[in-house]
């Protein structure tokens, strides 16, 4: 059976903050775009997305944001080789008969 490399569809993107019509911050953020959430302030391995702008999870600069979403994709990566390691592989604490 042949496997196929996941797609990964999240996206670095700018936000401005906007009061009475004018710009008063810009930062950068995670989104994904199928499921319309951002990349939150928790850990990966804690509620990584949300919708609520309170918990997203704002960067300076394009490159900052760029790094983390490098950082997150290689952690997700690995833990699909991890899931995807053969059954072989797996250590047992009983030896077969």
């Amino acid at each position: 059976m042949k496997t196929t490399k996941s797609e990964f569809r999240e996206r670095v993107v700018k936000e401005r903050e906007v009061r009475r019509g004018k710009v008063v911050r810009t930062f950068w953020c995670i989104h994904d775009p199928d499921f319309l959430h951002w990349m939150s302030t928790e850990p990966f391995e804690g509620l990584i997305w949300t919708k609520d702008p309170s918990y997203r999870r704002e960067f300076a600069s394009r490159t900052e944001a760029k790094a983390e979403l490098a950082r997150f994709l290689e952690w997700r990566r690995a833990r699909e080789r991890k899931d995807e390691a053969p059954v072989a592989a797996i250590p047992s604490e009983r030896k077969a008969a």
